[in-house]
């Protein structure tokens, strides 16, 4: 009796362990649910998702998608290179994104723009 109830114990203290996950999100998924339902500043978005960055790689545990999304706000900031950097990061780190980056990066490169103009495009990038 004294066994099944220390086995019991045991596994009540095992449920209460910190559970880990496989990557670090930080604040990535709140802040762009602000930015999108409150059209929130863009420079705010960038500073949150730059902050999820930092701490995804001090893990090393960088989410799928992060990378591009800072990137697409970079595009959207104006700054062009920084974003075609941060496409890099995701199509290197995520192969299955090759394609799509390495299409945005090309369309993006066909195109110079002068750093700090805002993104408009009136076709889509695919």
């Amino acid at each position: 009796m004294l066994r099944i109830l220390a086995v019991g114990v045991l596994l009540s203290l095992g449920a209460c362990a910190q559970q880990t996950t496989m990557y670090e999100w930080g604040s990535y998924s709140p802040s762009l649910l602000k930015h999108y339902k409150k059209s929130s500043d863009l420079a705010e978005l960038s500073v949150k998702l730059q902050e999820s960055l930092t701490k995804a790689e001090a893990a090393g545990k960088i989410p799928p998608g992060l990378y591009a999304e800072y990137g697409y706000v970079q595009l959207e900031l104006g700054n062009q290179s920084e974003a075609i950097t941060y496409f890099s990061k995701e199509r290197d780190r995520w192969p299955e994104s090759a394609p799509f980056m390495t299409k945005v990066m090309n369309r993006l490169s066909a195109k110079p723009r002068t750093e700090g103009a805002p993104a408009v495009s009136a076709t889509p990038v695919m």
